[in-house]
């Protein structure tokens, strides 16, 4: 992944059911007028009449200056846009971390804008953004048509009796009541963290060789102790010490070669407080470290988390596909665990 959030990355993303990584951009020159765009995506959904995948901007981390605005939009509508609106002065010292709520089905943007007719040297922008599955009940909630798909997976519900508007009915029942969707930060809790089996043994602090080469240099790499389908993997922090010129890379299974890649240099006064990430794993995760010269000894915390599979997370996680596919522990099938996970109920 490169400094900005482009539709590739976004595609990435959308592997598994839902992942947080982040950004990190600078410390940069801003030149008058406005900048380059952070976040310039759209068409990350097939669909864009019943969208799957919403992107969600979750955290903002940025140096204080009170000539430079930063703003955006989300599905066309403004955020921290207007003559008074985006300074970043308001936000916090040392480019620590601000939570944020934008949320977007179609299209996102964020810029920066300096307006203080002189260079600004050393500006830093970190973003930490999700993409995250939409469930039947997230799309009911927000009012957002339903697919094929969607009607497909309600009339599998016990409930439904195989109407898919019965089984409508149920689920709305629920986000009417207000017990469904339930918040992603709940959805982690209830279902993953009492399934939590400790840090990975090798999780800790390292001393890294950050290699000229353009692949840089393994140093860590995770992957299921008890065996893939028997646990998964979620990266959870990482930090550098020191604000290091090296670039980190995460290589997530296979295919996902450096879907973590982050500035090294990024990490000024934040520095005591790791970035916080959810991306999940299913067989290993992998980390590289590269540098314009070799760099030894480069002080570097990481934290990967193992959990053991449950039915519910082998659907999220694609390793179960349908009702029939076996449970994780192979005694039987998921069963109406399948679209009730689809659904947002389960």
């Amino acid at each position: 992944m490169s400094s900005v959030f482009s539709l590739q990355d976004a595609q990435l993303l959308s592997r598994y059911w839902y992942q947080r990584t982040l950004y990190t951009y600078g410390p940069a020159t801003l030149q008058p007028g406005p900048q380059p765009s952070l976040i310039n995506v759209s068409g990350w959904n097939p669909s864009q009449s019943s969208p799957d995948w919403r992107v969600e901007l979750e955290q903002l981390f940025t140096t204080q200056n009170a000539s430079v605005q930063l703003s955006g939009t989300a599905d066309g509508l403004a955020f921290n846009q207007g003559a008074t609106s985006g300074f970043t002065d308001a936000g916090r010292a040392g480019v620590r971390r601000m939570n944020a709520h934008v949320f977007a089905t179609a299209a996102v943007t964020l810029g920066t804008v300096n307006g203080s007719g002189a260079a600004i040297n050393g500006f830093q922008t970190n973003l930490a953004l999700a993409l995250r599955r939409l469930t039947v009940a997230d799309k009911l909630l927000a009012n957002l048509p339903l697919a094929a798909e969607d009607e497909d997976i309600l009339a599998m519900l016990p409930e439904a009796g195989g109407s898919a508007a019965a089984g409508q009915a149920a689920v709305q029942q629920l986000v009417t009541k207000g017990t469904s969707p339930i918040p992603i930060g709940y959805e982690l809790e209830r279902t993953a963290a009492n399934r939590l089996l400790g840090d990975h043994p090798n999780s800790g602090w390292y001393h890294v060789t950050a290699s000229a080469s353009s692949a840089g240099t393994v140093f860590a790499t995770f992957a299921p102790i008890r065996g893939v389908g028997q646990e998964w993997l979620v990266l959870r922090e990482v930090a550098i010490e020191g604000a290091a010129a090296i670039t980190l890379y995460g290589d997530q299974d296979a295919g996902n070669t450096g879907l973590l890649t982050i500035n090294g240099a990024a990490f000024v006064q934040a520095d005591d407080q790791p970035w916080d990430l959810w991306l999940p794993a299913s067989t290993q995760w992998q980390f590289r470290a590269g540098a314009a010269a070799t760099l030894n000894n480069v002080p570097v915390r990481i934290r990967v988390e193992r959990y053991a599979m449950s039915d519910i997370w082998a659907v999220r996680l694609g390793l179960a596909k349908s009702m029939h596919a076996r449970s994780y522990d192979g005694r039987g099938a998921v069963g109406a665990t399948y679209p009730r996970v689809l659904a947002g109920i389960a």
